[in-house]
């Protein structure tokens, strides 16, 4: 008995977890707290943890360890000596894992990785109570414990070298006066090698117009173009030389993944690469790994290291090689890993636009003849409306009519008889314009001018990413919209050119390849200040009255508006006439002396506040005065003063 079946095969898998935000390295003083944090991305559940240069680290004591909303802290509450190393936090789930880190260097312990001798102020420095020299894997290290003041400095190591020595050296040379001079020495030993001609008594010789000198090869040549006694007045030249040997201690850096592994897609019988880049101080040692167990290099799996970037191509994929592939980097320094999904597919998924009809054939052979079943979101699909299948002895078909973008998705079919069964998969895309963009749209800024507004993507991009916004303006009293940008990928954007006082509605649709999408639309907001208006000053009142001038006083408004008053505008009118401005430029004080008055007229006065945003309404009329010189009162009365004190009592509650 067996069942032959020619179908549509694609496997729905997990997303393993992927860091988008890493941790930063940290340096501390003794007995602070230290907090590292990530964010992760993947399908739950996700089980994560820390270790410390490689051993793991369990919640409590000294650690804090938090996991919120994909986002995982941990914190060392109270940082010790021995508390400084690489951390790192590691999150797995049914399907993969990922792996990120950062040092913690705490104050107080220093450590430089340096080469064969370790010199600081002249002094050559071995293992004692305060030092600790160390090599291992030729790799030398002094630790500094307890440091103090003494151990300012700067810090060298040596390199045992082939110190320079002359193969050529200079001899006597006697030239003709308007010759050409030419003097060469030759030398020997581990680069770099620097050179300095210097004359008779230690003059330092340097190029000019007619002095040449250069270095090459090992090769030191000096030439004068046109020899001449003021040449020879010194006497014999000399060849000097020197060489560095010290060089400031190299730090030696954990390999870290700048560009992790991706979700890789292969066809069956087909071959897959997998690429990460990793940064770090070389040498690097680069092990893959699938489903847990290590490769090894053959015709199989061909791992390569090249410029930092590390592959692994997987030949005559097969549905086994399907499953988790790891890459790991360590050096002496530390180590780093991440990991993806290898998907193996029998053929490619299928791709559609919106409204399509699409046909799903399979061909199936068995004894006896199977039964056949088609499954999508675990749910069996059925003859009803827009699906129809059709079933004989040896083919099934499923149709779908004018698909649309909730279609997308894994379809199973499982064919089935006494002797067995079998199950292929196809993944169908449905592609769409996007939705609306994730509301709600955010006012940011608010000015009489323009506004300032953002919003986040969509939920669901229609299978093809978003390539630009279209945002419009409309008054809300007006039906029309008004295009504001139609070339935007941000979600970010400052509207200008409104009108002052008028009342907006914002829309913002997103576009892919298939088009435009649905609208979101923002609440109505008045293009206006974000401050108002101050409340009226108090009512006025007049004193000091003669024949042709007053003293108006007024107290302070209950409210500034919210931004601090600039000035106050005076006004006077004679009875039943028409309101007049007294101050050309606002009046700083709460007290105006009012001229230009005719005697026996009745005057009334009333004040506006004004801030930033404009004018306040008027407070009320003070009480009618006649321009007379027999109406003098006292500005200073207990009733002005008690309103004022008011006034401001009401301000600062």
């Amino acid at each position: 008995n067996r069942v032959l079946c020619h179908a549509f095969l694609f496997a729905e898998h997990l997303q393993p977890p992927f860091f988008d935000i890493k941790p930063v390295s940290v340096d501390v003083a003794l007995g602070e707290s230290a907090t590292f944090k990530c964010h992760m991305t993947g399908s739950a559940p996700m089980k994560v943890t820390w270790t410390r240069d490689n051993r793991q680290i369990r919640p409590g004591g000294n650690y804090k360890m938090t996991l919120v909303e994909n986002t995982a802290s941990l914190t060392v509450l109270k940082v010790g000596k021995g508390d400084a190393g690489l951390y790192t936090c590691t999150a797995s789930n049914s399907v993969g894992k990922d792996a990120c880190a950062a040092q913690l260097a705490v104050q107080g312990i220093v450590s430089f990785s340096v080469h064969e001798a370790f010199i600081c102020k002249g002094d050559i420095w071995r293992t004692n109570k305060k030092y600790k020299v160390m090599s291992e894997n030729y790799l030398a290290s002094i630790h500094i414990l307890s440091v103090d003041t003494a151990d300012v400095g700067e810090y060298h190591y040596w390199h045992l070298l082939a110190p320079p020595t002359f193969v050529k050296k200079l001899s006597d040379l006697t030239v003709v006066v308007g010759e050409l001079i030419e003097l060469q020495a030759a030398v020997e030993g581990s680069q770099p090698i620097s050179v300095l001609w210097l004359k008779d008594k230690g003059e330092i010789i340097r190029e000019s117009d007619n002095l040449w000198i250069s270095y090459s090869e090992n090769i030191a040549t000096m030439r004068i173009g046109n020899a001449e006694p003021a040449n020879l007045l010194y006497g014999i030249y000399f060849f000097f030389f020197f060489f560095h040997l010290k060089k400031n201690a190299d730090r030696i850096i954990p390999p870290s993944f700048t560009r992790k592994l991706k979700e890789t897609y292969g066809q069956l019988g087909s071959s897959a690469v997998l690429e990460c880049k990793v940064y770090g101080s070389p040498p690097i040692l680069v092990s893959w790994f699938h489903d847990g167990e290590e490769i090894i290099s053959g015709d199989k799996y061909q791992a390569t290291l090249t410029d930092n970037t590390c592959s692994l191509k997987v030949n005559g994929l097969q549905e086994s090689d399907m499953g988790t592939y790891l890459c790991t980097a360590s050096n002496v320094a530390g180590s780093d890993e991440c990991s993806a999904f290898l998907n193996v597919k029998l053929i490619e998924g299928l791709v559609v636009k919106a409204g399509t009809t699409v046909r799903l054939p399979a061909i199936m052979r068995g004894v006896p003849v199977p039964t056949a079943k088609w499954v999508t979101d675990g749910i069996e699909i059925k003859s009803d409306g827009r699906h129809k299948i059709e079933t004989d002895n040896y083919s099934t078909v499923l149709t779908i009519k004018d698909c649309i973008r909730k279609d997308t998705g894994e379809y199973l079919l499982t064919v089935s008889n006494a002797a067995g069964s079998k199950t292929v998969a196809l993944h169908l895309t449905v592609l769409d314009v996007p939705g609306p963009p994730t509301g709600p749209i955010n006012i940011l800024e608010v000015t009489p001018e323009h506004m300032v507004i953002s919003w986040r993507p969509p939920k669901d991009d229609g299978g093809s990413p978003i390539i630009n916004y279209i945002v419009e303006k409309r008054q809300s009293k007006k039906e029309t919209w008004g295009l504001v940008s139609s070339g935007t990928s941000h979600t970010k954007i400052k509207i200008p050119r409104l009108q002052k006082g008028c009342e907006y509605i914002f829309r913002v649709r997103a576009e892919n390849k298939i088009g435009i999408g649905a609208p979101l639309d923002s609440e109505p907001t008045v293009a206006k200040h974000m401050f108002d208006p101050p409340s009226p000053p108090g009512k006025p009142t007049v004193c000091d009255i003669t024949e042709n001038a007053a003293t108006v006083s007024w107290t302070l408004p209950k409210s500034d508006g919210g931004t601090p008053i600039t000035g106050y505008i005076l006004e006077r009118r004679e009875a039943s006439g028409k309101w007049v401005r007294v101050n050309k430029a606002p009046i700083l004080d709460m007290k105006y002396r009012v001229t230009g008055l005719f005697e026996g007229n009745t005057y009334e006065f009333r004040v506006f506040a004004e801030n930033m945003v404009g004018l306040s309404k008027p407070s009320p009329s003070s009480d009618p005065i006649k321009a007379s010189p027999w109406m003098k009162t006292n500005c200073t009365s207990s009733e002005f003063l008690l309103k004022t004190r008011l006034a401001l009592a009401d301000q600062l509650n």
